[in-house]
């Protein structure tokens, strides 16, 4: 309980001294757990303290970004005419032990972009793109990561096919850059984040959806020819392989939560 008062920087220093002892995944699992239990901002800490690979600052420039698995979003789903969008987006997914590394780069000018920052869980009122996972394809339950252009922040819970629920909150990471001609998203989403089946597959196959709003034309593009209006929401989802790194880092999922009154 001692750990739950300690300032982020000492967490990270003891981070960085248990990882040295115990290995890098388990002191990542730890400090997750502490996350979960705290009340200290996620944006304090740092990725690469943590173990971490990749740095999540929205530009898409490590190598592992070169060879990744990629698609377009190019459907308009809202309103729904499924025509080819004017602009380009494209999503570029690969998994590691870390987690699930995703990056969107979206063509847009900046005179049209809208970056409106809101606070972490509030309705998003700029530019934003949404990936929603189902980790077991099991089509009963997803879960939502919605990043701002600007980096605001909101997740959530879907259920029953398209009944979406804020009353869930993980912890993952995510940034946002712009550009002259276009935004990008880039999101680290921990394989701790959501409970999953455990499985000695080589591969772990999900369901995931991705899609884009943007405030200027009040368009939505997709990958699918699905929204979230249809009744099949979650079934329509497509089916993405990836290496099943989360074999060995389920050992458990926390949704308890802590709050210190003032």
């Amino acid at each position: 309980l001692v750990f739950m008062h300690l300032d982020g920087r000492y967490i990270m220093l003891l981070a960085e001294l248990f990882r040295w002892i115990l290995g890098r995944r388990i002191v990542s699992r730890l400090v997750l757990l502490w996350l979960s239990l705290s009340d200290v901002s996620i944006a304090t800490l740092s990725l690469s303290t943590m173990g971490y690979a990749l740095d999540i600052d929205g530009h898409l420039d490590e190598v592992e970004w070169q060879t990744a698995s990629h698609f377009l979003l190019d459907k308009i789903t809202v309103p729904y005419s499924l025509a080819t969008p004017l602009e380009a987006t494209e999503v570029r997914v690969f998994a590691s032990e870390e987690g699930l590394y995703v990056g969107v780069v979206a063509e847009q000018s900046r005179a049209t972009q809208s970056s409106i920052r809101t606070p972490r869980d509030a309705m998003i009122q700029s530019d934003y793109v949404d990936v929603i996972i189902d980790f077991d394809r099991s089509q009963d339950i997803a879960y939502g990561f919605r990043l701002g252009n600007g980096g605001s922040m909101r997740d959530g819970i879907w259920q029953n096919e398209n009944q979406f629920s804020t009353n869930w909150e993980g912890t993952w990471y995510g940034q946002t850059h712009q550009e002259d001609d276009r935004w990008v998203a880039e999101y680290l989403i921990p394989w701790t984040v959501a409970p999953m089946a455990m499985s000695h597959e080589r591969v772990r196959v999900i369901g995931i959806l991705v899609s884009r709003h943007n405030v200027n034309l009040g368009y939505d593009y997709s990958q699918e020819a699905v929204n979230s209006k249809q009744l099949n929401y979650i079934s329509e989802f497509a089916a993405l392989e990836v290496d099943n790194f989360a074999v060995g880092s389920l050992d458990f999922f926390v949704s308890a939560s802590h709050r210190q009154d003032l």
